[in-house]
């Protein structure tokens, strides 16, 4: 009896302390995942406030053209509840790997701002397309600008003279110009309902 005590006593021990340990961790837990999921969402409406000036902002939706990922976007409201615009995420390959852009695209199909989300290229001159000077020059841009140009769709913009691409980083340069055609490419089909999954 003695000797069954002796075994009994200290694993109904750990097994109070497993419970205990456990049960603080879901409820760390619990708080944890909460502020978490509301600084991603932070996150997310800071990212697409930088991209366009909007009252509020839809969950996001995706949209799919069927072949590959589908692109997530958020449709922008002013205060009214109106749509003024969206804002649509596209990746792409670039130089040192995947570059991922958000786009803010306006009801006339224009570009009314860029910013990237993930680059891995060279620090230097890769890395020089994150500036703001570079990505301002994107403002305004359009299908119908990208046409007039003498490009067609997925044209690098700095070939038909829209943007100046950075010296030495052509690569880099271009992944942008590519992402942002892939987003009016997008923001026209979505607007045309073509295949739309909101």
């Amino acid at each position: 009896m003695q000797k069954l005590k002796s075994i009994l006593l200290p694993a109904l021990s750990l097994l109070l302390i497993c419970l205990i340990c456990s049960a603080m961790l879901a409820v760390t837990n619990k708080i944890t995942s909460d502020a978490i999921i509301k600084a991603e969402q932070e996150q997310i409406l800071n990212q697409l406030s930088a991209v366009i000036t909007a009252s509020s902002f839809s969950e996001q939706k995706q949209y799919s053209t069927g072949r590959g990922e589908p692109y997530p976007y958020y449709d922008a409201f002013n205060e009214k509840g109106e749509r003024i615009g969206r804002a649509i995420i596209t990746t792409t390959d670039s130089y040192g790997g995947i570059l991922k852009l958000i786009s803010g695209v306006d009801l006339e199909g224009k570009i009314t701002a860029i910013d990237i989300l993930e680059i891995n290229d060279t620090p230097g001159l890769g890395m020089k397309v994150a500036d703001e000077n570079f990505l301002n020059q994107f403002k305004g841009i359009s299908k119908e600008a990208i046409l007039a140009a003498g490009g067609q769709t997925g044209a690098s913009l700095g070939q038909v003279g829209l943007i100046d691409a950075i010296s030495g980083a052509t690569v880099s340069s271009g992944a942008v110009s590519s992402c942002v055609n892939t987003a009016l490419e997008i923001n026209a089909l979505i607007d045309k309902g073509a295949d739309a999954n909101g």
